[in-house]
């Protein structure tokens, strides 16, 4: 297998903290801490609304989780904060908290009836059938040679076929989510779900056999949860031919530590779902341990293996326009979706500028500036955090969490924006009022203008040749 540099093609977004560091670990972009607390404002969220999109009946999530909380579900196990409206079937997802390693049910509250029940989503591993007996082979009768006129021309031996080698598969399937794929038997599964071990961290499937690991996360783009690699041991990271993912040739990756591979992993990010498959050593033989050839080739079979299914969106963005930078300029291959309220204004840079669009609705102005990394252009705060900002979570942007940072005044949240940086290009996305129509004593930015701009970034995408 060819060998090449890391950090290309379509796993960029999920390994451009590697180019920071130096070293094979997202876990660099965590959440950094601030010494300043994040800021917790006091405003009134809108109602969490769910529509079915063919009788477009409407229930807000605090309906639903009071209907929840009166039937089977509370019963069965403990409701959590995680939710998700399925519009086609016309429903609210959820999750339900058990004592189940193998079950990852979810609370379905109908948007029509108010019916609820419980979708258990339990993992069905097949037994694997008896095995048929390996056909023994019987040494040859001894030849008696028999005279004849003329020589005997020997027939030819004909060679016992081997017999192909059945591998008994078991099926993992998430609805909520939209994906399903296949995996030996041979592995046990466990699913963990709001997995109290880390923090954070998105959802994930493991699977275990002796001493190795096969993580799966996933999450949709919206969730502001850590996904990618993270405490990865020392080591070097090469990319290491390609495999198939949900359709598309995506690099594969591994991390090699005195010529041993103790790591692999591979990943994409989807306009409705990111997903990170990782194989890696664990326990006492990781320190002269290798993965083995066996492993590896299960790894890439079951990557292959993955499909889509159940209710996932196609677009969760239906309703918004879209975005994107071609041509020979800095941005090109960058895209994000914005709602059609939102007037976008492309600014025609001056020489050395950085490229500017501003979009706009009533009195608010979401501004992105791109440059090249050595260009000389600065973006507005990219290099420093001024005194008045603080870190305020993280939010997805090209299927990375990012730092989210808030400037507050007096009470009242002035500016919200991020600073992007994979080591080629800068990017810097700030909200705020346009101080020409809002003077600065009285801007407030809203918990709904927030939230679309959250919704903007992580619409964003990158296509990479």
């Amino acid at each position: 297998m060819s060998k090449r540099s890391a950090m290309g093609s379509y796993l960029v977004p999920l390994v451009s903290c590697l180019l920071l560091v130096g070293i094979a670990m997202l876990g660099a972009c965590s959440p950094r801490v601030s010494v300043v607390p994040p800021v917790t404002l006091d405003v009134e969220r809108p109602a969490e609304l769910c529509v079915d999109e063919g009788t477009g009946a409407q229930m807000s999530y605090t309906e639903a989780l009071a209907l929840a909380e009166q039937s089977a579900c509370a019963q069965e196990g403990d409701l959590t904060a995680t939710r998700a409206c399925d519009s086609a079937t016309g429903a609210w997802l959820i999750d339900l908290e058990v004592e189940s390693p193998l079950c990852e049910p979810v609370c379905v509250v109908d948007i029509n009836t108010g019916s609820v029940d419980i979708d258990w989503r339990c993992i069905d591993a097949p037994t694997p059938e008896d095995a048929e007996p390996t056909p023994t082979t019987t040494p040859d009768e001894e030849l008696v040679e028999t005279p004849t006129a003329t020589a005997a021309t020997p027939e030819p031996e004909t060679a016992t076929p081997t017999p192909e080698l059945a591998v008994d598969l078991a099926r993992y399937t998430n609805e909520a989510y939209g994906f399903a794929f296949h995996y030996p038997i041979s592995w046990s599964i466990a699913l963990l779900g709001n997995r109290p071990e880390t923090v954070d961290r998105a959802r994930a499937v493991r699977l275990t056999r002796d001493d190795l690991e096969l993580l799966i996360e996933y999450r949709q783009p919206d969730e502001d949860v850590m996904i990618g690699p993270d405490n990865l041991p020392e080591g070097e990271v090469i990319e290491q031919d390609t495999v198939t993912l949900l359709n598309r040739v995506v690099p594969k990756y591994v991390l090699e530590r005195e010529g041993r591979v103790v790591v692999i992993f591979a990943g994409d990010q989807y306009v409705d779902l990111d997903l990170y498959i990782e194989l890696r050593i664990v326990g006492e033989g990781v320190a002269t341990a290798e993965i083995p050839d066996d492993a590896q080739n299960e790894f890439d079979r079951l990557v292959a293996s993955f499909e889509r299914t159940g209710t996932a969106a196609s677009d969760p963005y239906p309703d918004w326009a879209r975005y994107a930078w071609t041509g020979d300029t800095t941005a090109a291959g960058f895209a994000f979706r914005y709602p059609l309220d939102w007037a976008l204004d492309e600014i025609a840079p001056a020489e050395g500028a950085p490229l500017t669009l501003n979009l706009r609705k009533d009195t608010l102005v979401l501004q992105l500036q791109v440059r090249n990394r050595n260009g000389e252009a600065l973006l507005e705060s990219e290099d420093t955090v001024s005194g008045s900002a603080s870190e305020a979570g993280t939010v997805s942007f090209l299927g990375i969490p990012t730092s989210r940072y808030v400037e507050v005044e007096e009470g009242q949240l002035r500016k919200v924006f991020i600073n992007y940086d994979d080591g080629a290009v800068r990017i810097h996305i700030a909200l705020g009022e346009d101080p020409d129509q809002t003077p600065s004593t009285e801007s407030h930015l809203s918990e709904v203008a927030r939230h679309t701009m959250d919704q903007i970034l992580a619409s964003f995408t990158r296509d990479v040749d």
